[in-house]
């Protein structure tokens, strides 16, 4: 199989030149290396567009190409583009942006899992950056997750034809009961990158890939010990301020080959550590207490999820603005309250007003006692 690797470059020549450097020591080196250069966006920048161009000119360790765009794209567009403009003449693609750093063995294990996978349509992804999460020791050197990594991946060209810049995926997926828990698992925060995706706050490809492949259950396969390091969590970039929670332990020997599982699944210990990490709190809730019913999805419910899923069993939800599933529970109307057995109803408004509204509303119209409606105001700090 033809593989391509992709460097995308725009004004940040000292995490360009550390990326190249990490590249070329490679155990294996690329098959061919395509250099996407963004066009200039704003004169400021020239000298910084500059020095990256001379570093790319100077690449002469292996095959390659310098792909200079006429104008400025953006990250989004750039690859994207650039990924489709790969796949036109190669089978599968490596990618890395010029914040990723790559390990020595990193060419190696995209290459291995490439070729190990290209048979299985449910592998969508390959990762060479690891999720900072605790899980059992495996005898595999890596593992499946449900969520898409852009930092240090590849894909192939049938499953990079699933990826579409769909602005409803968040709804689409929220309309089924499993699809939903799976968001929950993998990535709760994705429903939030989207609507910033939507207002032009970020510039962002990764998320519809992230939220394709949960939708359509795919998996991401990752490295044990990181084959990633991103060095631009120092405010340079658009995208990346200055954070440390996304490190990880990397790999530090010299590998000949990885241990592939053959056999690809999630496993209860991954899927219980990501939750921790990035997923939503109502999938872990796997324990009897009291049934309640919560009415309101908004800011005052995300902020106290975790303390209502440490004290409760949700039912299911009433949101007069949503519908569908939420995390794998039900979004139901209050017409509907009479098929659901619960304790409690829950209103979880932070206009007291509008919930003493809701609670008379509850009462009155459909006959819930005073005694099983609580204001969430009431209940939990504001």
């Amino acid at each position: 199989m033809h593989i391509a690797t992709g460097i995308f470059t725009y004004n940040r020549s000292r995490h360009t030149e550390q990326v190249l450097t990490a590249l070329r020591e490679n155990t294996i080196l690329p098959e061919k290396l395509f250099l996407f250069h963004d066009g200039l966006k704003d004169e400021n920048d020239r000298e910084e567009w500059k020095k990256v161009q001379n570093l790319l000119d100077s690449v002469d360790w292996c095959k390659k190409e310098i792909i200079v765009a006429k104008e400025n794209k953006g990250l989004a567009e750039s690859i994207t583009s650039g990924i489709d403009y790969m796949l036109e003449t190669f089978e599968a693609v490596i990618i890395l942006e010029d914040d990723c750093v790559p390990n020595e063995n990193y060419i190696r294990f995209m290459v291995e899992c490439l070729e190990r996978y290209k048979e299985n349509e449910e592998v969508f992804s390959i990762s060479g950056y690891t999720y900072p999460i605790k899980y059992k020791d495996s005898i595999y050197d890596a593992y499946a997750v449900g969520r898409a990594s852009s930092w240090g991946w590849g894909t192939w060209k049938d499953r990079w034809r699933k990826f579409e810049k769909d602005n409803n995926l968040v709804k689409k997926i929220c309309e089924d009961e499993h699809q939903s828990r799976e968001l929950a698992i993998w990535g709760r925060d994705l429903e939030k990158m989207l609507d910033y995706q939507v207002q032009w706050k970020i510039d962002s490809w990764a998320v519809y890939w992230a939220l394709k492949m949960i939708e359509q259950g795919g998996y991401c396969i990752t490295p044990n010990k990181s084959l990633i390091k991103n060095i631009g969590m120092d405010g340079s970039g658009v995208h990346c301020g200055n954070t440390d929670i996304y490190n990880t332990k990397l790999e530090d020997s010299k590998r000949n080959e990885f241990r592939l599982p053959e056999q690809i699944c999630f496993s209860d210990d991954v899927k219980e550590r990501f939750i921790e990490f990035y997923g939503g709190y109502m999938a872990m809730n796997g324990k009897c207490g009291t049934g309640i019913i919560v009415y309101g999805l908004g800011d005052f419910f995300r902020r106290k999820e975790k303390e209502i899923n440490e004290s409760y069993y949700v039912v299911a939800f009433v949101d007069m603005n949503k519908e569908g599933y939420y995390e794998g529970k039900k979004i139901i109307s209050m017409d509907e309250l009479t098929c659901y057995k619960f304790e409690k109803i829950v209103i979880m408004l932070m206009d007291r007003d509008e919930a003493v509204r809701v609670k008379d509303k509850l009462h009155e119209e459909y006959g819930i006692s005073e005694a099983a409606i609580s204001l969430g105001l009431d209940t939990f700090e504001y």
